[in-house]
């Protein structure tokens, strides 16, 4: 809300009592200077109630500011390697990831498909028309997965969009559930652009239902820290130093924090069963 704030001047008197009102006028400077002080006194008196609601309200208004800020329990080298290899190596070792922790998802009505995805730690999702997570159907561009999923995001480290498509013979191929394979890749939507080994949902061949301790640790450093948060070297501790090398060779100079180029990230497919 904008307010204007025009200047009133000091020789604005009402005129409803006639004659009287240039005596009343020659009184006016007195009046305000003798406002003027009572005001400047109660403010500086440390006693009164002015000056108390000055003294207690700043604090607040400071509190008030976030610091993204992770907890000394997720802050871990652990947690911050598998950041940087399964989010961070596509973008030269800066983070990537939705702006809000709510995310809208569109093209999905089943009620059976949204309760899978709703099984996501961290974040929470609005089924909507909006275009941020899109289900675009099915497709046989890559005939060998269950699905697939493409992330895009600004330069600034913000996700943008995300495509996700379904194998047109998925019911046929051994890929276990059509909830399962959407809860996956949901996963890569999310800042996942990757897959691990740990038994869980987010293996490479579809696929269990257990979104493993380790990636719910990772989602949620992930979403503590800011989009575009450079922890290249946080996570280089143990990690090898290729990868690190590679990833500043291929993203580094993309990072602008306007944001104003989009991104493309990679095609993340998730294979059948053999």
């Amino acid at each position: 809300m904008d307010i204007n704030i025009k200047h009133i001047g000091s020789n604005y008197l009402p005129t409803f009592f006639g004659s009287e009102i240039p005596a009343l006028s020659r009184l006016l400077p007195i009046a305000v200077v003798f406002t003027f002080a009572l005001f400047a006194s109660a403010c500086s008196d440390g006693d009164s109630s002015v000056g108390l609601a000055k003294n207690e309200m700043a604090p607040t208004l400071m509190n008030k500011k976030s610091s993204h800020k992770p907890s000394r329990k997720l802050a871990t080298a652990g947690n911050y390697q598998f950041i940087y290899k399964i989010n961070a190596a596509q973008f030269g070792g800066r983070t990537v990831r939705w702006a809000s922790k709510s995310i809208n998802v569109s093209g999905i009505t089943n009620p059976s498909w949204q309760a899978a995805i709703r099984k996501w730690p961290v974040v929470r999702f609005k089924f909507d028309s909006s275009k941020e997570i899109v289900f675009a159907g099915y497709s046989d561009e890559y005939p060998k997965a269950c699905g697939w999923a493409q992330p895009m995001w600004r330069s600034n480290g913000k996700m943008a969009r995300c495509i996700i498509k379904l194998n047109t013979a998925i019911d046929s191929m051994g890929c276990h559930s059509t909830e399962l394979v959407l809860q996956h890749e949901v996963g890569h939507c999310l800042g996942i652009m990757g897959h691990t080994n740990d038994g869980g949902l987010m293996d490479p061949v579809c696929c269990s239902s257990k979104i493993t301790s380790r990636v719910r640790r990772g989602l949620a450093l992930l979403y503590a820290l800011k989009p575009g948060t450079k922890i290249r070297s946080k996570a280089r501790a143990r990690a090898s130093s290729a990868m690190h090398n590679k990833s500043k060779a291929v993203r580094d100079d993309l990072f602008d924090p306007s944001g104003e180029r989009l991104i493309h990230g990679p095609v993340i497919a998730t294979q059948a069963r053999q």
